[in-house]
């Protein structure tokens, strides 16, 4: 099991990050495209399409990971099926009922959230829903026998297939104009989920199919089961979402005519970058939820299991805060040099504040996963939503604060996502007894100096490499000298990951 278990996970954490990137690579010329107010109209439509996705797909697939799991060391092969087979059909009812639902209300949903224009992009992309409903039971039976991979091909299809038809529709249709250019880019979207249930469809050839009867009580205890979850995995998107109806509105008091070309930025452009760690961390959390479950049903210790995950992050998330802050105006003047000087410094600030908010919310994901996987799925539904009632109480006082604005949001989540990593930890903590090092916390913050004296001396000679060459320089130099170090102070060991990644205890 351990063999197969670390192929998976290590497919799915790679497959992940890969697919992150070419998330990247498609926001960045989508960005340079559409500018700061098409990012802005997008990420209107998006969230929305977002929360409902998360809410469905998310809370189906972790639900179902982890009672597959579960059934899986009891030997309960029947009930597995059914639980899948409603699954599917419940998350298709769904896909149905909100395709229909974004379509006929799109107007009121626009002129709501302060700009009547986005209404369109609701239409595009519901189609998306009748395809990617599905997606979270398809992953969730998978992941419950530790299979991994199918899920990682699934996410690369879903990147590949945005970057690829996205770019090409948002470019054929931005010849009627902007608005129907963010058409373009959230039809790609539908298009990519097509795919990525096309291939689902294509190997579930291959699952046994038991002869199962389902009656209406099975229906209500599955959606009993799986909602908490699904309310957990959903905060998050709805706090985006309800920030997609406030935040335009709450900018227009100062500043009416740049307010949906501000939120834009913030969150087309700023918000990809910092969750481009988060992905990888998201990947391990996806991959060893079943893993914790199986353990715990067969009455093992996760306590040191769950001390090297998140050592890990902590190991992870450090150095790319660190990077991030000191090279922010270098990052974004590569990739959206497109926006203007003024805008240019702008989405710098926000890059170098937005920091703290990806810390925490790296360690948050993770956090909310070890709950899940500990069978305490109503903890994280409490601290998430106690986080980001804060969140929203801050944003509403601080954005519409002229000389702060925008910043109001990023500050608003950092104290919101802040809060809910602490209850989280503590909570973790109590059940099971971790604890992390103070040794490794200090080995971290000495080989990150390093780093930061590496990038500010190569600084230097920025002017005479040009910005290009200075940027990617900086970032393998970095990385080199992050982990080399770590590994010389005894911090970062290949047994660390690898253990992690087959689930031994060490």
């Amino acid at each position: 099991m351990n063999s197969f278990s670390i192929n998976g996970v290590t497919f799915l954490t790679l497959a992940s990050f890969f697919g992150k990137i070419f998330g990247a690579i498609y926001r960045i010329p989508l960005s340079n495209l559409l500018g700061a107010n098409g990012m802005g109209i997008y990420q209107m439509a998006f969230p929305m399409y977002s929360f409902f996705l998360t809410f469905i797909t998310g809370g189906v697939s972790v639900y179902l990971s982890k009672t597959v799991a579960r059934l899986r060391a009891k030997n309960d092969y029947i009930t597995i099926y059914k639980k899948y087979a409603i699954a599917k059909r419940i998350t298709f009812v769904f896909g149905i009922f909100i395709t229909l639902f974004l379509i006929v209300f799109s107007m009121p949903i626009a002129y709501i959230q302060g700009n009547k224009n986005a209404y369109l992009g609701f239409i595009f992309i519901s189609f998306g829903f009748i395809f990617a409903s599905m997606l979270g039971a398809y992953r969730g039976y998978y992941q419950g026998f530790n299979n991994m991979k199918p899920t990682a091909i699934s996410q690369i299809i879903e990147q590949a297939g945005k970057l690829i038809f996205g770019l090409f529709l948002t470019t054929i249709f931005l010849r009627y104009g902007i608005v129907y250019g963010v058409c373009g880019a959230l039809l790609g979207v539908s298009v990519s989920e097509m795919l990525s249930l096309v291939y689902f469809l294509i190997i579930n050839r291959k699952i046994k199919k038991e002869k199962v009867r389902l009656i209406r009580e099975d229906y209500f205890s599955t959606i009993k089961e799986f909602l908490p979850i699904s309310f957990s995995y959903g905060v998050m998107p709805l706090s985006v979402m309800i920030d997609s109806f406030l935040i335009i509105n709450l900018l227009s008091i100062n500043f009416p005519l740049i307010a949906t070309d501000i939120y834009g930025i913030e969150t087309g452009m700023i918000l990809p970058l910092i969750n481009i760690p988060n992905v990888i961390i998201s990947a391990i959390a996806i991959a060893l939820i079943p893993s914790i479950s199986y353990k715990i049903e067969k009455g093992e210790d996760v306590s040191l299991l769950v001390n090297k995950i998140f050592k890990i992050v902590f190991i992870l998330v450090i150095p790319c805060a660190l990077g991030m802050f000191v090279l922010s105006n270098s990052i974004i003047t590569i990739l959206y040099s497109n926006l203007g000087a003024v805008n240019i410094a702008l989405a710098s600030n926000l890059l170098k504040l937005s920091v703290l908010e990806m810390f925490f919310l790296c360690f948050m994901g993770i956090s909310n996963a070890v709950l899940q996987a500990l069978g305490k799925a109503e903890l994280p539904l409490k601290s998430l939503t106690f986080g980001l009632i804060i969140k929203l109480i801050v944003e509403v006082i601080l954005v519409p604060i002229a000389f702060i604005n925008i910043f109001g949001l990023v500050i608003a989540s950092i104290l919101g996502y802040g809060a809910i990593c602490i209850i989280n930890i503590i909570k973790i903590r109590n059940i099971t007894g971790f604890s992390i090092q103070i040794k490794d916390f200090l080995t971290v913050f000495l080989s990150s100096c390093l780093m930061l004296l590496f990038i500010f001396v190569l600084t230097i000679f920025k002017q005479r490499f040009g910005l290009y060459v200075y940027l990617s320089s900086v970032v393998l130099g970095s990385v080199i000298i992050y982990f080399i170090t770590l590994w010389l102070f005894g911090t970062l060991k290949i047994n660390t990951f690898k253990k992690v990644l087959q689930n031994d205890e060490v």
